[in-house]
């Protein structure tokens, strides 16, 4: 009898061990492959936090497909992480590319996230960029209010700059308010921060705005100071960009003071160094500034050269908006020199090409349109199959309470049966 029992006993553990070792099995199966998933779309999103400072400087549409990329993958696979990462740089392209109040709304999803965190790093970055979204949107005082935020995110940072990242652009906040003496402050204190961290480019942009500051009180020679020391540490950064903006500054600084050769001369050193960096809007730019220094010396053929100049490389890299700040130019060079008949022909290539630049400008809101909606599509459809996936783990919870009631009440009935058999 007992050894009846016994086989009775010993038949229900191991098929209930069988059971539980199958189950057990797939999870590890289901959890090593989500693991890998999750592996593989954390080290995307890094990279891509990686690659944000480049692309925001240098490549507007990189940056724009990184961000929506990162997205997707983050959504896909259910990666907080990742998704954020995404809305942060799309909420950075979105601010320099004429829609700050869309950019803004993804910023602050993202900054939500990292402050939840505890990320301060990114958090104090991505208040940074909230900042610079309302500046761009010609909203000062909401800027002022993020960059504070910013400062004092910054603060609980492990990165030494992050406590004084939003600085310059704080100050440049106060220079659209007016409130110059604040800026010039700011300006000052991030400087002597950013030289004691050795970061010179950071240097070199906040000589430029106490340059600008200074040519705005008319202090000219304060001015070309400042501009002097940005080039300076430009070329200790080797931010070739950054160097050439200051020679166009130091240029326009000494064609104010009467010092044409010396103002021709730095136009020239910055072409060069802006040819060097092949940055199409920045070649157009010192064409058209050798343009318009020639104008104002009457020296009309040789403005009209470079004019021209600035035209066809517009034209070459599919810049509308220099060309058209070229033809306009031409234009009126051509009505200064009494020639209507060219003025007018300008004038008509002017018309045409704005037509193509509104088109255009269409065409690129609607591009743009389409990212945020596909963004948001993909939140929807996250949202939904989230839904469905409780709905699922609802419906086998329940299985699973029923089959354990049930294999608790078999349990039952064996142990009175084997009782039962025992006694008897």
């Amino acid at each position: 009898m007992h050894t009846t029992i016994n086989l009775h006993f010993r038949l229900l553990f191991f098929f209930l061990l069988g059971t539980i070792s199958s189950s057990c099995t797939q999870t590890i199966s289901v959890n090593q492959w989500t693991v890998l998933t999750q592996e593989y779309i954390q080290e995307e999103a890094t990279n891509s936090l990686e690659r944000w400072n480049h692309y925001l400087r240098n490549d507007l549409d990189s940056l724009k497909l990184d961000a929506k990329f990162i997205y997707t993958i983050g959504v896909r696979g259910n990666h907080e992480f990742a998704k954020n990462s995404g809305l942060r740089s799309l909420g950075s392209y979105l601010i320099r590319t004429g829609k700050p109040e869309r950019g803004i709304v993804f910023l602050k999803k993202a900054s939500h996230y990292f402050k939840l965190k505890g990320n301060w790093i990114l958090h104090t970055e991505i208040l940074n960029e909230i900042g610079n979204g309302y500046l761009n949107w010609s909203k000062p005082l909401q800027a002022k209010k993020y960059f504070l935020l910013s400062l004092q995110s910054g603060k609980k940072s492990p990165d030494p700059t992050s406590e004084f990242l939003a600085k310059i652009n704080l100050a440049q906040a106060y220079v659209q308010l007016d409130q110059l003496e604040k800026a010039i402050v700011l300006a000052q204190d991030y400087k002597s921060k950013a030289i004691k961290y050795k970061k010179y480019e950071a240097v070199a942009n906040a000589y430029a705005l106490l340059g600008t500051i200074a040519e705005q009180r008319l202090n000219i020679p304060l001015a070309k100071e400042y501009y002097t020391k940005s080039a300076f540490f430009g070329f200790k950064s080797n931010a070739k960009s950054q160097i050439a903006q200051a020679y166009t500054n130091q240029a326009i600084v000494y064609f104010q003071e009467g010092k044409a050769n010396e103002a021709l001369h730095y136009f020239n050193k910055a072409l060069v160094m802006r040819l060097q960096t092949n940055n199409g809007k920045a070649i157009c730019e010192s064409y058209y500034n050798l343009g318009a220094f020639y104008t104002e010396l009457n020296k009309l053929t040789d403005a009209e050269m470079f004019y021209h100049k600035s035209r066809e490389y517009a034209k070459s890299k599919k810049l509308l908006r220099d060309e058209l700040d070229a033809l306009m130019a031409l234009k009126d060079l051509a009505s200064a020199n009494g020639n209507s008949e060219k003025s007018l022909v300008y004038l008509e290539e002017y018309v045409v090409l704005q037509d193509k630049q509104l088109v255009a400008s269409n065409t690129t809101t609607l591009h743009d349109m389409e990212l945020i909606e596909h963004f948001e599509k993909l939140e929807f459809q996250q949202k939904e199959r989230n839904t469905e996936k409780r709905l699922t783990q609802l419906v086998a919870e329940n299985a699973r309470t029923k089959r354990n009631i049930f294999l608790f009440f078999a349990g039952c009935i064996v142990v009175i049966l084997a009782l039962f058999y025992y006694f008897r």
